[in-house]
């Protein structure tokens, strides 16, 4: 059971139509809950405004529709299917599938490398919560690391502040991936204090855009409002040139 009641902050529905729901999460609540009695998730959100058909699919787990989840400190753009049979297919081979997964992201310094990324991460032993990335598979922890890559982009740069707003294209989808490779590469996401970032409003990083593919169509999710990265860049100039 999904907890009927949402306190927590506002949730913007993108998209609905029969075979989807897509929203555009807020910083700061879950994904879907842990338990039953958690207020501050999509799930309970949807709940509480009668968005039921999405809540009906993988009945038995608590992310239900759910074809990816994002962190509780970052916003952005998360799509649910209504569809049983569309879940299982999409889940199943969801990287593959699954092409277009856009961030944009606020870190600390100056990044000029633009590229493509690989590394290599695993959970650390020390900290469960937490990834270790490096440049090589380690032959002790070869069963539990898995290759990550990334592709990024620099957009703008403030000199001011001394952070670099970039987008993601994320190719693979490892947990804490893009937050973990930032960090080893020197730019830690601004507010993400668990990968060295220092403290800030929130942890700046926001799920732009997926294109998911859903029986012979694509259904695609822009989340163009990236909470309080108005602080930093004024993002307008770029998002003209994305709109479509």
């Amino acid at each position: 059971m999904i907890y009927p009641v949402y306190e927590g902050p506002e949730i913007e529905v993108l998209h609905e139509d029969a075979k989807c729901i897509i929203l555009n999460k807020s910083s700061g609540i879950h994904s879907h809950p842990l338990k039953y009695n958690e207020k501050d998730n999509c799930l309970s959100f949807l709940r509480n405004n009668n968005y039921f058909e999405a809540l009906k699919v993988n009945k038995n787990n608590m992310d239900r529709g759910l074809l990816y989840r994002l962190d509780y400190g970052t916003s952005g753009v998360l799509v649910l299917v209504k569809d049983e049979k569309d879940y299982l297919n999409i889940r199943e081979d969801f990287n593959n599938l699954v092409k277009e997964k856009c961030y944009l992201t606020i870190v600390e310094g100056h990044f000029e490398s633009d590229g493509e990324y690989t590394s290599f991460l695993r959970p650390s032993l020390k900290h469960g919560k937490k990834m270790v990335v490096s440049d090589h598979r380690e032959k002790k922890f070869l069963k539990e690391t898995r290759e990550g890559k990334i592709l990024i982009k620099k957009v703008h740069y403030n000199s001011e502040k001394k952070v670099s707003l970039l987008m993601i294209k994320l190719k693979t989808g490892l947990r804490h991936q893009i937050r973990a490779q930032l960090s080893h590469l020197g730019f830690p996401i601004l507010g993400d204090e668990l990968y060295g970032g220092g403290p800030s409003l929130r942890i700046f990083l926001h799920a732009l855009y997926y294109e998911v593919p859903l029986e012979g169509m694509t259904i695609k999710g822009k989340a163009m409002n990236a909470y309080l990265f108005e602080k930093f860049f004024n993002l307008d100039s770029f998002f003209e040139v994305i709109k479509d």
